[in-house]
């Protein structure tokens, strides 16, 4: 695939997509987070934060059963930590879409399972703060698989942010022709468009 792309990523995929953008900037032209993990869940989780990393990696229980000694576990704290000290996110389309019903969680202390709704609130809002402009869309009737449960409203969200990227190349280009005709000298100067010209 040649670049750049527009990144979808849902839950712990939109942490990694978001990694990947701020890594290689140059690569992603816009990102959709579909009720994708905050990098806050952490803090917001304060004493509650190991309870969530197992059930996030053992949903079914601590596996110890012969055979699934291989079972693939996720280094939240590793990738906060990497997300965190990458370059900040580039200034690209954004969307995000999050769940409009609670998780599906069971056999848990209710203080927790509030603790984890409040949190990822938190945690989305703090998303669609990382661009202006951004469409913050609640799927209702839907749980945290958004993309199986509403695939119209996720590939919709894709469309429009599509969009918004390929009109933002439009006006760069745009810009760029003025410049090299001098047109843009003065705004230059008053450091409008500085990294355009």
């Amino acid at each position: 695939i040649r670049g750049p792309v527009v990144l979808a990523g849902h839950s712990v995929g939109g942490l990694i997509d978001r990694y990947f953008a701020q890594r290689y900037r140059r690569e992603v032209t816009g990102l959709v987070f579909v009720d994708a993990f905050g990098t806050d869940m952490r803090r917001l989780l304060g004493r509650f934060w190991d309870r969530y990393t197992r059930l996030a990696n053992f949903p079914s229980g601590p596996i110890d059963q012969p055979g699934w000694a291989g079972w693939e576990t996720l280094d939240f704290n590793g990738a906060i930590r990497a997300v965190q000290r990458a370059k900040p996110l580039p200034r690209i389309p954004l969307a995000v879409i999050s769940k409009g019903e609670p998780f599906g969680v069971s056999g848990q202390p209710k203080d927790f399972i509030r603790a984890i709704e409040r949190a990822w609130t938190i945690a989305q809002d703090k998303l669609v703060a990382l661009e202006p402009q951004t469409p913050h869309i609640i799927a209702t009737g839907s749980g945290h698989q958004v993309q199986n449960i509403d695939p119209d409203l996720t590939t919709s969200a894709i469309r429009l942010i599509w969009n918004r990227a390929r009109a933002a190349e439009k006006a760069a280009l745009g810009l760029r022709a003025r410049c090299r005709r001098g047109q843009l000298r003065e705004a230059v100067r008053h450091r409008r468009h500085a990294g355009i010209c």
